[in-house]
């Protein structure tokens, strides 16, 4: 085997054991982390802020049926507007 070969295997197997040894190391190390922008706090301050806007499921039966009940008229009125326009043409 060539020489030159076998030193970019020596490279590359330092490169495979040492690389993800530095990522977990520069990873768990606060004082560098800190020097990176995060933007998770931003994040986290609109999700609370918007929180009204979000997607909250029913927490009674009355809830459920208000649902269900408006999902029924929602119903009726496509099958009304469907009929209404084929009627049209």
């Amino acid at each position: 085997m060539p020489r030159i070969n076998v030193n970019l295997e020596v490279i590359k197997f330092g490169l495979y054991i040492f690389f993800p040894i530095g990522v977990l190391y520069l990873q768990n190390r606060p004082d560098i982390i800190a020097l990176f922008p995060t933007s998770q706090d931003t994040l986290e301050a609109d999700r609370k802020e918007n929180q009204k806007y979000y997607f909250k499921g029913p927490q009674s039966k009355e809830e459920i049926d208000e649902q269900f009940k408006l999902i029924v008229r929602n119903a009726e009125l496509r099958k009304k507007a469907a009929a209404a326009s084929g009627g049209e043409q």
